[in-house]
Parts: structure tokens; C-alpha cells; sequence
């Protein structure tokens, strides 16, 4: 029986365990005679099938001296009664476990429920739900307002303002649940002296509402999040110089084709390094899981959620969903917080996997080109401070001697030390383009496209790329489109905005990065603002790790909720998890193969 239902109960001052003589028959007209000669003239029998001892906490009055939270009102008893045809009961005994055993021996249950008035909490809740709610409409305003100013002209998709929609109201939702489930924890399971007592529905109705809303909508963003990062506008521009004139042929097609005879295998070693880390995560969910486990059902600290006012009461039994659900969570963020405490350790000590990838784009001398809005996206510089990159290794040992004796350019954009950076990324930008250079990007790609596209329903090759073309013709034709757009983006984006320097690019300023806002103005060049957050790990799962992090924990309560076995829920988690893993590998493999043309048979 539920808070609510307390005022519609009858109340009595007696009661009776069996009933059978208001059923037994009084004329001949009465049916259903039964055979049993202990229920000789009885036609329905009638007991007490539920009954539940409820003891109610009072409530203080301040204007007394005494406190009467302490005291219990008198307690009362709900009985929920059933009956049965004297006909259906069997005459003889019934052996244990047999088909027809309860109707002869009915299941009855009795217990005492402890229980307080719980208006004022409700009321508290409401507030900060109302709270909540305008929390959810400051955030997703501004969400929306700093990203319809980074677009300038261009409307804003859809599936962006939905993401950031469902996002904001997961995000608050949850976190209301942890403040909800955390004050019955905090303020029942710790206290001394008994004065808060848990609600008598469990699980409770709003508590279900909000977290059902709440996992649907973390699911349906992480979704879109993840169609959305498997979509960007992407290309790895190639700086290498070539080393003579490069390939010719005597036919005329094949000298429009001419290309600078440099090696493709850089470009393709950054390519399969991006789709390797565009679905890794800064935590394993097999360790998470794993550890969750051994907490709550190895040490059994899943029964901190039984109804027990006592915090050190590890004994089996029923638990609240409530507190089951703050449990799970507590020691889930516990096993997350140790292994981001490890990764910061040996991001900062040891290797960055983020960082180690900007490395490999300088040796490799190929800088990464991301758009995930219409004129916003990210640059990652990755022109080498060498002549050359694709050279032996004497010479690129003697390159390396000469840049770690200082004998070289700092590595970055405006080559700046340290000391004139101040700590701020020479490498890692976060970039605005022109709508001009937008439109003139998009007809390069939409050639270099069309060629792809074109040589693949050619050779029905699903991959896309460069391999995808069925002629000598077409091999010059996708290969001139891959060179003119790396070549426009070298010397129409990069190259003028280096050339500008300090004017093009900047430090973001406070509300740049508390909001996100754009720059206020974007010149004829592009914008960059200096990523000192490395924002641009914002289109591969790394970025949205708190995200997933918080979808995994829903789904892992979710489903222990719904079967109410820890083990199930985690063992679904897993799957739905590394399902998720190998839909963005795959996706994102094809994505890259699509707007590179670098054939998917070389991403490994």
C-alpha cells in the first residue's frame, strides 16, 4: 500500500483472522455445497490474506518544549482480506509443492511497516524540482545561443539542438536522483536515533517516473551523439614536399593528372591511428564492472539498501530501490574517480594518448582537418619543423638530434617558445572559418566526393577510397581531387592565418571558455582559438566520457531494477556497452574512408 492510499483505508475497531459463517448458505436456494464435512454448509470461505502492522512517527510541534519525533502515534492495522468457493478446496491434505497446494493452504502475509509523514519532504521536493527545471532552460538557452552565434547564417541542425536538449535534461535529472537517493542514505541509514523513516512505496512512483525519463533521454542523446561524431567533416592535409617531379606519363590526361611524387603511408598511419582512438575511452568498462561486483555482491555492500537503519547491517534482504539505486552509484563513481586518478597520473607522468597523437602527426608531417558544425570544427597542426618526413632513419635521428639541441623552429603553428606561450597550445585550435571559405571548401569536397562516389558504384566497393576506381582515368581523377583539396586547404586556410599570426589567432577569453562562445568578430581568414582543453576530443568517445560513464550506471541500475539481480543488470551493461563501442568503430571507420578517400582496406 502506497502513501497515498492511507486516506481511503476504513477504519475498525475488530477484526477476524477466517470467516466461515457470514458465508455459510441459510435457504436451499444457496449453490455450491461443499463436500468437505469441516465446511459442512459453508459456501465461501473468507480470511485475512495481507495484513500489515503500520507504526507512524509523529511529527514535532515547536511550539512545545518536548520533542515528539521520538513518539509514535497508536498503531494500526491494515488488513486486505480474501475468500475462496467452499468448492475449490480440497478435502484431503495437499502434499508440498503441489500444483493445487494453495487452494487448500492460502498464502498469508504479515508485516510491520515503520513509517513517518513525509508532506514536508514532498514539498522540499518539489522546490527543487521546480529548481531543476529552470536549470534545464538557463543551460540548454545558452546552449543554443552560443551555438547559433558560432554559425552565423547557417540555421542550426536539428539533431544538435536535440542532443543538447536531451542532454540537459538527463544531466539534471540524474544528479536530482543522487541528491534524492543520497539524503534517504545520508540522513536514514546514518542515524543514531530514528527519526527519518523511508516511504512506504517501493519502488516509489516519482522515483520511477524521473529515472525513467531520465536513462531515455541519456540513451536517445549519447545516440545522437555518437550519428553525429560519425558524420564530421574530416581530412588529413599532407605537408610533405615532393622529392623530384613526380609521376608522368606521355598521354594528355595523364599531365593533367600530375602529382607531387610524395608517399600516402603517412597520411594512411594517422588515418588508422584516428579510428583507433575515436572509440577508446579514458575508462574500461570490463574494470568497472568487474569491481562493482566485488563490492556489492562479493562484500555484499548491495545491502546497504535494505530498509535497516543501520549503516554497519550487512544482512541479506529485501532492499529499497531507492537506496539500491544511491548504492550502486556510490560505488560505481568510486571505481570511476580510482581509474581517472590513475589516467591523470600517467597522462601527466607518463603518456596522453591525445597528446601522443598530436606527436604522430608532426613526425609524420600531416596535420588533421575536423568540421563538426558548418563554420566551426578543430585543427590539429601537424607540419614538421623538418624539410622532409618521409625520409631514412640517419636522417631522422640526425632531424630529431638537431630539434632537441635546439637547432630548429619550436614545433607549432607560430613557432612560439614556451616562455611567449605561457602555457597555452601551439598545436591544438579550436577554428571558426569564413562562410566564404565554408562554401569554397564545400565545392572541393563535393568534387573530391563525386569522384569517390563515382569510381565506387564503379567497382561496387562499399569501403570508398582511392582503390575504388576501375580505371587509369579514374585513378587520376580521384587522385587530383584528393591533392587540390589537401593543396586549397594548405594555402588557402592554414597558410594565412600563420601568416597573420597574433591577428587570426587568439587565447580564449573567460566567457569563451565558461560558455563556448564564438569570437566576436572573424576576419577574412579563419579564426583559431588556442585548445587548451583539447575540446577537439569532443568528436571521439574520450570527449564524452562522463557522459557514457553516466549512460553505463543507468543501464546497470535499470536492468538490476527491472530483474533484480546485480549480475544480470551488469552483464547487459557490458553488452549494451561494447555494442555501442563497435557501432562507432565501424561507422567511424567508414566515415573517414568516405571523406578522405583513403580506402577502408588500409584502415586496420
Amino acid at each position: 500500500l502506497s502513501d497515498d492510499s492511507i486516506g481511503k483505508l476504513v477504519l475498525h475497531r475488530r477484526f477476524f483472522l477466517y470467516d466461515n459463517l457470514s458465508g455459510r448458505k441459510v435457504d436451499a436456494t444457496t449453490q455450491g455445497k461443499s463436500t468437505n464435512p469441516q465446511l459442512k454448509d459453508v459456501a465461501v470461505v473468507r480470511w485475512a490474506s495481507y495484513m500489515e502492522l503500520r507504526i507512524q512517527l509523529q511529527k514535532d510541534d515547536p511550539s512545545t518544549p518536548f520533542d515528539e519525533s521520538f513518539r509514535l502515534y497508536p498503531p494500526y492495522l491494515v488488513i486486505q482480506y480474501g475468500q475462496q468457493v467452499a468448492t475449490t478446496i480440497p478435502s484431503e491434505s495437499r502434499p508440498v509443492g503441489a500444483p493445487d497446494e494453495s487452494m487448500r493452504y492460502p498464502v498469508i502475509t504479515f508485516k510491520a511497516t515503520y513509517c513517518m509523514d513525509l508532506t514536508g519532504y514532498w514539498y522540499v521536493t518539489m522546490i527543487l524540482f521546480i529548481m531543476l527545471v529552470i536549470g534545464m532552460v538557463i543551460r540548454f538557452g545558452i546552449q543554443v545561443s552560443m551555438k547559433n552565434q558560432a554559425r552565423s547564417t547557417y540555421s542550426l541542425q536539428s539533431s544538435v539542438v536535440l542532443a543538447d536538449a536531451l542532454g540537459t535534461i538527463a544531466d539534471f535529472l540524474f544528479w536530482g536522483l543522487i541528491v534524492m537517493c543520497g539524503y534517504w542514505f545520508i540522513f536514514y541509514k546514518l542515524q543514531g536515533v530514528v527519526k527519518v523513516l523511508l516511504p512506504i512505496e517501493n519502488p516509489h512512483s516519482n522515483f520511477l517516473a524521473v529515472f525513467s525519463v531520465c536513462i531515455v533521454a541519456k540513451s536517445l542523446q549519447i545516440g545522437i551523439i555518437v550519428h553525429l561524431q560519425c558524420n564530421v567533416d574530416l581530412f588529413f592535409i599532407d605537408w610533405e614536399k615532393a622529392k623530384d617531379s613526380g609521376e608522368k606519363r606521355e598521354d594528355a590526361k595523364s599531365k593533367e593528372a600530375e602529382l607531387p611524387n610524395v608517399s600516402m603511408w603517412r597520411s594512411i598511419m594517422v588515418a588508422n591511428e584516428w579510428a583507433e582512438i575515436q572509440s577508446e575511452r579514458h575508462t574500461d568498462i570490463d574494470f568497472t564492472l568487474m569491481f562493482v561486483l566485488l563490492f556489492l555482491a562479493g562484500i555484499d555492500y548491495l545491502y546497504l539498501s535494505t530498509p535497516q537503519p543501520d549503516i554497519v547491517d550487512l544482512s541479506s534482504g529485501p532492499t529499497n530501490a531507492g537506496l539500491r539505486f544511491f548504492v550502486i552509484a556510490m560505488w560505481y563513481a568510486t571505481v570511476i574517480a580510482i581509474q581517472m586518478g590513475y589516467k591523470l597520473f600517467t597522462y601527466r607522468f607518463l603518456d596522453d594518448p591525445l597528446d601522443t597523437f598530436v606527436d604522430m602527426c608532426q613526425l609524420a608531417n600531416v596535420s588533421v582537418f575536423i568540421l563538426d558544425g558548418p563554420i566551426h570544427g578543430y585543427y590539429l597542426h601537424g607540419r614538421s619543423v623538418h624539410p622532409n618526413s618521409d625520409v631514412n632513419m640517419r636522417t631522422m635521428l640526425v632531424n630529431h638530434k638537431a630539434e632537441s639541441d635546439g637547432n630548429l623552429p619550436f614545433r607549432g603553428l607560430t613557432q612560439l617558445g614556451d616562455v611567449e606561450l605561457k602555457g597555452a597550445s601551439d598545436l591544438v585550435f579550436e577554428m571558426y572559418l569564413t562562410q566564404e571559405i565554408r562554401s569554397e571548401y564545400n565545392e572541393q569536397f563535393n568534387v573530391m566526393m563525386k569522384q569517390g562516389e563515382s569510381n565506387t558504384v564503379r567497382r561496387g566497393n562499399t569501403g570508398g577510397g582511392l582503390l575504388a576506381a576501375a580505371a587509369a582515368s579514374d585513378l587520376d581523377a580521384s587522385a587530383r581531387a584528393y591533392h587540390e583539396i589537401n593543396e586549397y586547404l594548405q594555402h588557402n586556410v592554414i597558410e594565412p592565418i600563420q601568416a597573420r599570426g597574433a591577428a587570426e589567432i587568439c587565447v580564449p577569453t573567460w566567457k569563451q571558455t565558461l560558455f563556448g562562445s564564438p569570437p566576436t568578430k572573424v576576419g577574412q581568414d579563419a579564426m583559431l582559438l588556442r585548445d587548451n582543453r583539447r575540446l577537439f576530443a569532443g568528436v571521439i568517445f574520450y570527449g564524452i566520457e562522463l557522459d557514457l560513464a553516466i549512460l553505463d550506471l543507468l543501464h546497470l541500475s535499470a536492468w538490476d531494477l527491472a530483474s533484480g539481480n546485480i549480475f544480470v543488470g551488469a552483464l547487459i551493461t557490458y553488452i549494451i556497452a561494447h555494442g555501442l563501442k563497435e557501432v562507432r568503430k565501424y561507422r567511424g571507420k567508414a566515415n573517414i574512408a568516405r571523406k578522405t578517400l583513403i580506402d577502408s582496406k588500409f584502415l586496420i
